[in-house]
């Protein structure tokens, strides 16, 4: 295996006296093995492998692995020569992004505003294909990725081929706080820095972030970078056989660059370990002996989907819930919350959440609250948000129990990528050549979506593949009735007309879920206007087909019959606290909207219904 540096500057672009000989083009690097050409990140260094790829001649196909989105990993893309030479084949993998799919990420910067040609006036074939955390195939690599902590959505890569592996680590921060001063076994113990260093075992040579130092970390937590001590570390905890510092500061010119490997290898030498460090410098070439590749069992990539917008439970007090929802909310997740009571908790655990999020103060036993969280979850991913805790037993053993731990205060970015990544964990959106084409069938809050397995896969075998760019209306509010659309991949949002002709935003939906079944039970026109939000996949199923669907099962119909009434009883309970507003109103205003003379109140009505201990936020569905 051949490894080639073609960008190793973090940040942006730094050319000049000061970086000739590190350099100053952003994150770019070239595995080969076997022919197969792999590319990881396409900063500015992308421009001159670009280059080197088209004046080596013949067929071209390359693997392009994007870690994220930043455009210090994505900016060299449009001027990535292959890409535009007819015949060429760009396969590309990375995670979507906070608001976009990955196409759709790849193509933003590509917008006539900042650039004169189109993602889609590129002449190459491409595949975009969204991963996220899994082992999968593509030409002769083995390809691990690992959620990273970051400020969006990133991954870390490693390419195994015949033997020889390479772990890239670009664009993180360490989990938890890190001190140098304590002692190897005392720095790693967060849960996810545990999964960090398995990730990175055993590889023969470790590309990773560190643009900080120790000294210059505290006023840039929260930026999703390492510093050199912590990877120094991490290389050494893996076992790893090199190590490659990346990301290279952009202040940092190269003899700051000398100084900061000198720094490094001292303090691998004083925790007694054996890895090789040098600093990743543009056009170093770096030979990874092969042997004959043990058996695997991953899969081969062709196209995977966006994550669904899981269901979310957030626990806590009010100030603590309400932060963490503004977080979240712009992912269009599936909200609910409650307090810290034992009965609030036991009551929206049988929710089924996919994730848990829980806020503790400062003045909150954590190790008893996380145990007690822990039983009421049973096996759903817990997420504990709390204030930094300086006894690492305390961060030990709640490390046992949750699957991540986010110290206060935190960033939205960072919340939104570690709910992301958690989601991820639970769902394999990639799907095997050789199985071919299958249904993804994810839970949903739809009718259709809310069928059992056995009955929704004949539906969908039965139905229509329709594509959908952004922008695009699925249907418009009043059109007639039509058939359903399962939702396999993208986002849709939801608008209804109101009687004056704006546009009220009612929802969004996404994979798993579905639009129109209304219309299709009972033959009413279309209730509101479906719009894709983003590059979307859907299965079409017809009026016709639905109805036999239920005629042939009773048991299907029944579950939709109970479906409906907790609908119904549910709209019945707000519809209820809408009226009572209504008419407050019409008596503040005066019958027959008639003005009354006497002053209006100085505060405003608060409507408080009847409602349950927990509250729940979820978007409206169109029906």
């Amino acid at each position: 295996m051949q490894v080639r540096f073609w960008g190793v500057r973090g940040s942006i672009p730094t050319p000049g006296p000061g970086t000739i000989r590190y350099g100053g083009n952003t994150s770019c690097v070239e595995v080969r093995s076997g022919g197969t050409v792999g590319i990881v990140d396409c900063g500015s260094g992308a421009r001159g492998l670009g280059a080197a790829l088209a004046a080596e001649g013949g067929h071209l196909k390359a693997h392009l692995f994007i870690s994220h989105f930043h455009w210090d990993h994505i900016h060299g893309f449009p001027f990535f020569l292959p890409a535009f030479l007819p015949g060429a084949e760009l396969e590309v993998f990375g995670a979507a992004g906070m608001e976009q799919g990955l196409e759709e990420a790849m193509a933003g910067q590509m917008q006539y505003t900042y650039f004169p040609i189109r993602l889609g006036e590129l002449r190459s074939q491409m595949n975009f294909n969204e991963v996220g955390e899994d082992t999968f195939r593509t030409g002769n690599f083995t390809v691990s990725t690992q959620h990273l902590n970051h400020t969006s959505p990133a991954i870390g890569y490693r390419l195994t081929s015949r033997g020889a592996t390479v772990a890239y680590l670009s664009d993180h921060e360490p989990w938890w706080p890190h001190d140098p001063a304590q002692s190897l076994g005392d720095l790693l113990i967060h849960p996810a820095d545990r999964r960090h260093v398995d990730f990175a075992s055993g590889a023969d040579l470790l590309i990773h972030d560190a643009q900080y130092t120790a000294e210059e970390y505290p006023a840039r937590r929260g930026w999703g970078h390492s510093t050199i001590e912590y990877v120094v570390d991490v290389a050494i905890a893996a076992g790893a056989a090199r190590l490659a510092i990346f990301h290279h500061d952009p202040s940092r010119d190269d003899q700051a660059l000398d100084e900061l490997v000198k720094r490094a290898q001292e303090r691998a030498c004083s925790r007694g370990g054996r890895v090789e460090i040098f600093a990743a410098a543009e056009g170093d070439v770096i030979e990874l002996p092969e042997k004959e590749e043990a058996p695997t069992t991953a899969r081969t990539i062709t196209v995977g989907a966006t994550p669904p917008p899981g269901r979310i439970l957030i626990l806590g007090d009010q100030t603590q819930r309400s932060a963490l929802r503004d977080a979240l909310a712009p992912d269009g997740y599936r909200i609910n919350e409650a307090g810290l009571e034992p009965a609030a908790i036991k009551e929206v655990a049988s929710l089924e959440p996919q994730v848990v999020l829980v806020a503790l103060d400062g003045q909150t036993d954590t190790v008893s609250a996380t145990r007690v969280l822990r039983r009421a979850t049973a096996d759903i991913p817990l997420i504990v948000v709390m204030e930094r805790v300086q006894d690492q037993l305390v961060l030990r053993q709640i490390g046992e129990l949750a699957a991540d731990v986010v110290e206060q205060p935190f960033g939205a970015p960072n919340v939104r990528a570690r709910v992301r990544a958690c989601l991820s964990r639970q769902e394999l959106h990639v799907q095997s050549r050789t199985e071919g084409p299958r249904p993804r069938v994810a839970p949903a809050m739809s009718i259709l979506g809310e069928l059992w397995q056995t009955e929704l896969a004949p539906l969908l075998r039965e139905g229509a593949n329709c594509g959908f760019r952004p922008g695009e209306v699925l249907f418009h509010q009043g059109d007639p009735a039509g058939g359903v659309y399962y939702i396999q991949a993208g986002m849709a949002r939801i608008v209804v007309e109101a009687p004056d002709g704006r546009e009220v935003p009612a929802g969004i939906v996404g994979p798993g879920e579905t639009v129109g079944e209304m219309g299709a039970v009972d033959g009413s026109p279309r209730s509101a206007t479906v719009i894709a939000a983003n590059r979307m996949e859907t299965t079409y199923v017809s009026r016709e087909t639905f109805l036999a669907a239920l005629q042939r099962s009773p048991a299907t119909a029944m579950h939709l019959l109970n479906v409906m009434a907790r609908r119904l009883r549910e709209a019945d309970t707000l519809l209820a606290g809408f009226r009572d507003l209504a008419q407050d109103t019409r008596t503040d205003r005066g019958l027959e909207g008639q003005a009354e003379d006497k002053p209006r109140p100085t505060t405003g009505h608060v409507l408080q219904p009847k409602v349950p201990a927990v509250r729940l936020h979820q978007p409206a569905s169109n029906r």
